[in-house]
């Protein structure tokens, strides 16, 4: 049997897709707010709700809709606590502030896993807050800080990531997903020396395709956008295997 996913904040769907990619999880809704990832959403998940503004999702919605979950994940906004705003606010942003209703849905909901992820300035702007939130609502945490590059990936893409579990008392298996990813320094250097040339070439052949086929400024804005707002998805596929392998369900 398959995890159900709630995700959250889905942006193009690419948490989703990593956890799919594992055999042990389906997702079962989304939320997200902006119009041409909705679309997206709909034309790769079709058929799967898409719930548009996380402040009007409740447990009690989701159960009306005959929607369990099992696995809440997503990545909040992170523009009030990223390092290229300069005046950020952390959790006190109006975007970077919907981490509030992230956990009032953990709460309501008592999903046995959460998966979050942001970048790594919430270290520094908000990490005490967020991890505060989560003890408030009997949740124990672990987080790791993970690149593109430890996966192979052609860019740096420095994220926080946390696993959530409702806390349990006398329970001696906490903290034990983030640590059994298969990422080690050695491995990480050999990722990294790879996809630095990998960055190279694609650099390269999007230059090219820009060159030779043109493409719509609009189009093109919107799938930028998109693209640098999205979850790589190799990194929740380890996550959502590490957690089938630790709880006895792998596919």
């Amino acid at each position: 049997m398959k995890l159900k996913v709630l995700d959250l904040f889905s942006g193009i769907g690419g948490f989703s897709l990593g956890l799919e990619r594992t055999g042990g999880f389906e997702t079962v809704a989304f939320c997200e707010i902006d119009p041409f990832c909705r679309r997206v959403l709909a034309k790769h998940w079709p058929g799967v709700p898409c719930y548009e503004d996380v402040r009007e999702l409740t447990a009690e919605r989701l159960a009306a809709d005959g929607i369990a979950v099992d696995v809440i994940c997503g990545g909040f906004p992170c523009q009030d606590v990223s390092i290229a705003n300069v005046i950020g606010k952390g959790l006190k942003g109006g975007r970077s502030g919907l981490w509030f209703e992230y956990a009032r849905l953990i709460s309501e909901v008592r999903p046995g896993h959460v998966i979050i992820e942001n970048v790594a300035e919430l270290l520094n702007r908000g990490m005490g807050d967020v991890l505060g939130s989560l003890a408030h609502i009997r949740y124990d945490a672990e987080w790791r800080v993970l690149r593109g590059l430890d996966v192979g990936l052609p860019f740096i893409g420095e994220r926080v990531w946390i696993v959530a579990t409702p806390q349990r008392e006398g329970w001696k298996g906490r903290f034990k997903y983030l640590r059994s990813l298969g990422i080690d320094e050695k491995t990480s250097a050999e990722r990294r020396n790879a996809a630095l040339g990998a960055r190279r070439a694609l650099d390269s052949y999007i230059a090219r395709i820009r060159e030779d086929y043109g493409l719509s400024v609009t189009m093109e804005r919107r799938r930028l956008h998109a693209l640098g707002n999205a979850v790589v998805p190799q990194i929740p596929e380890l996550i959502g295997r590490a957690i089938l392998q630790a709880e006895g369900l792998s596919p």
